[in-house]
């Protein structure tokens, strides 16, 4: 009887040793995992942090694109307006030559005319 009873509280002591090599086997893995987590949740908001800065450069990228392209856009309208009036200039330019020519012109007949009768 007694050498049962020794076995059993043998068995008992083994039994207790292995239940708490199991416990502190699971507080490691819960601890390591805890660590894990939060370092996972720290990966977490920089990557989220990372993001948001990417999407906020990307949404100013694009403004600066939209601004860009309505300012190309203005200043073409404009160069194809000043070269639509310098056109137009250049026909009222070309006209007035004409006139200029045609007055110089008839001066100069009338000179001759005025020429001829004085001789």
């Amino acid at each position: 009887a007694n050498q049962e009873r020794d076995r059993a509280v043998q068995t008992i002591s083994e039994r207790s040793a292995q239940i708490n090599s199991l416990r502190e086997t699971l507080e490691n893995a819960t601890r390591d995992y805890e660590e894990k987590f939060l370092l996972l949740r720290k990966e977490q908001e920089v990557t989220s942090s990372i993001q948001q800065e990417y999407k906020d450069k990307l949404a100013a990228l694009e403004k600066r694109e939209s601004e860009a392209d309505w300012e190309f856009q203005r200043l073409k309208s404009l160069r194809e307006s000043a070269e639509k009036r310098v056109r137009q200039m250049q026909l009222e330019l070309d006209s007035l030559k004409d006139e200029h020519q045609t007055e110089l012109q008839t001066i100069a007949e009338h000179l001759a005319i005025v020429e001829s009768e004085r001789d």
